[in-house]
């Protein structure tokens, strides 16, 4: 992954908001990049392979630098799909014990942007078993992001990028039908971004479904 320094982005702010203090755009900045990541999920990378354990339920994700992991879209665990489910589903579909459940793991669940769980819990070892296409957002302390989003969405991310910034009160830069302005161009373009994304998606892997006879 070749990443593109959030200063690149400041072309797509400081000429239209020339009072704005470079630290405060690039905070806009990178705040539009979350924003755009979280709802788009359209910054998809494939997760480095981890080896699962015996007895071991649950796994670290390891995103790049300067970045966090928004979901979990697909995962297999040796080969096989994963059907992706909170904890109130397993709850449901394996009954209250589906915690100490062992053998070949079917389920997956995402705790949170640093860990996941598999169920059953793995009897086996298994080297590099669980593979995963996961979706990034840039961490909060970020000062980089993949050139994929700076080259497809740059315009973009500066029209949500000005409207944080257009919606700051007590500033010589506040606007509120600015604000509304770009808010507005800035949905758009997550819109066609979720678009552009789920299409990838279909190509990539059909839809997967539960997987019968719980063990």
């Amino acid at each position: 992954m070749t990443d593109t320094p959030l200063a690149d982005f400041l072309p797509q702010v400081i000429p239209y908001m020339p009072s704005v203090p470079d630290p405060v755009a690039l905070d806009a900045i990178r705040s539009a990049l979350i924003d755009f990541c979280n709802a788009s999920h359209w910054w998809l990378v494939e997760h480095d392979p981890v080896t699962t354990l015996k007895a071991v339920a649950t796994y670290d994700l390891d995103p790049p630098v300067d970045a966090q992991v928004i979901r979990v879209h697909h995962a297999w665990h040796d080969g096989q799909a994963l059907f992706p489910s909170s904890e109130d589903e397993l709850h449901r579909l394996l009954g209250p014990t589906w915690y100490e459940r062992t053998g070949t793991p079917r389920y997956i669940s995402q705790m949170s942007s640093y860990e996941v769980m598999l169920t059953p819990t793995p009897e086996v070892a298994t080297t590099n078993g669980l593979r995963m296409l996961v979706a990034l957002a840039p961490s909060r302390g970020s000062d980089a992001v993949d050139e994929g989003l700076f080259n497809r969405w740059a315009e973009k991310i500066g029209y949500g990028a000005r409207a944080r910034l257009h919606e700051t009160p007590n500033t010589t830069y506040y606007d509120p039908k600015a604000a509304v302005y770009y808010r507005r161009l800035f949905a758009a373009a997550i819109g066609e971004a979720k678009v552009e994304r789920n299409r990838g998606l279909t190509r990539f892997q059909p839809h997967l479904r539960p997987p019968r006879g719980a063990c």
